[in-house]
């Protein structure tokens, strides 16, 4: 009965440890699933949120007013540098670029558009001698064309130095030496280059009180004796090297006295003094001599303080310069015209025609 009762036992505790493990298996089966799910859930929402970026990736993050000025800044570019296969040596946008690259077109609508330049037959020769100036051959393997490479934009800059310099010097010595109508011409074909390179501005201004200048003395002929006074003064005005600034205020004031013009000729006198009076010591132009011979007229003028002849002139015209004259009629403007020249600034009493200082542009 012992034996019988044990085995009983024996038995019901294996029936239990089997259904303990039948059960801890299935717990360990159902926390094995719970996990897997959640590991499929997590990667369920890493590919959704990749799919999300890689779309936020392709929005570019530009939104219509970038758009807008991008559209905009597309229009400076030109067309052909983005074309497949043109080169890159023609890839250029500047005047002067686009001249020695043979944009010959191209470079007649950007300063159309820029300095309103209607008229280029005045600066043929120059633009030939750029082009062919600034283009080398390079020769390749036989039966192949030779590729032209084009000089780098700094030795076109001191082209343009060499030249600039030698044609100012040559047009400083033909105004010493009286020769104003050559004087004139060296000064236009200066101004004409100038015209090419955006950079170099500062030659403008120094050609159109020249230019101006000239015109005032070359037009004193065959006119009235008020008129050319007038002009005298008008030539006066210009900002010019000082040595030649005194010769022009001195040339005024010994005609405005010579002719009775007093008041004129006080008023050029005390300008002309400030100006010598400024000069180095050791000046050419303001010697003693030439400093006492201007306070001897000054003093003369001053007794008689009238003018002979009436012209349109004051002292202080002298200080505003001849930005103020009319290039195309050369008097003084008191209408305030805003009829200008884009390119050097000369203004002109009408519009419709051609500036009168550097022929090219269109004065509207």
């Amino acid at each position: 009965m012992l034996v019988d009762q044990d085995q009983q036992y024996n038995l019901l505790m294996e029936e239990e440890d089997k259904d303990t493990k039948e059960k801890n298996q299935k717990q360990q089966e159902k926390s094995s699933g719970n996990q897997n799910k959640q590991n499929e859930q997590k990667v369920d929402d890493q590919h959704k949120q990749d799919k999300e970026e890689i779309f936020e990736d392709c929005q570019w993050e530009i939104n219509e007013q970038e758009l807008l000025e991008m559209q905009l800044n597309q229009t400076t570019l030109d067309f052909k540098s983005l074309q497949y296969g043109y080169p890159d040596y023609k890839k250029a946008l500047s005047p002067v670029e686009q001249v020695i690259t043979e944009q010959f077109q191209q470079c007649q609508q950007t300063l159309k558009s820029t300095k309103n330049v209607t008229n280029l037959n005045l600066c043929k020769d120059y633009m030939k001698q750029l082009c062919l100036s600034s283009i080398m051959e390079i020769t390749q393997i036989p039966f192949l064309q030779a590729a032209p490479q084009l000089l780098s934009s700094l030795q076109d800059k001191q082209h343009f130095n060499r030249n600039s310099q030698t044609l100012l010097k040559q047009g400083y010595k033909q105004t010493s030496d009286g020769k104003f109508q050559d004087a004139l011409n060296t000064f236009k074909s200066l101004l004409r280059q100038a015209l090419f390179y955006e950079k170099n501005t500062d030659i403008v201004p120094i050609c159109f009180n020249y230019i101006m200048a000239m015109n005032c003395e070359l037009n004193k002929k065959d006119q009235s004796v008020s008129r050319q006074i007038e002009l005298a003064c008008y030539m006066a005005m210009c900002d010019l090297q000082p040595i030649h600034r005194s010769l022009t205020l001195r040339a005024a004031m010994s005609l405005a006295y010579k002719q009775k013009n007093h008041l004129t000729g006080a008023q050029v006198a005390r300008y002309l003094l400030k100006l010598l009076e400024k000069a180095p010591q050791g000046s050419a132009y303001a010697k003693p001599e030439v400093i006492e011979n201007v306070k001897k007229i000054l003093k003369n003028c001053e007794q008689q303080l009238r003018n002979e002849y009436q012209i349109d002139f004051e002292e202080d015209y002298l200080i505003q310069g001849c930005k103020i004259i009319f290039a195309d009629t050369l008097t003084i403007n008191k209408e305030q015209s805003n009829h200008q020249c884009q390119f050097d600034q000369a203004i002109h009493s009408q519009k419709g025609k051609l500036c009168k200082i550097c022929d090219l542009c269109y004065i509207n």
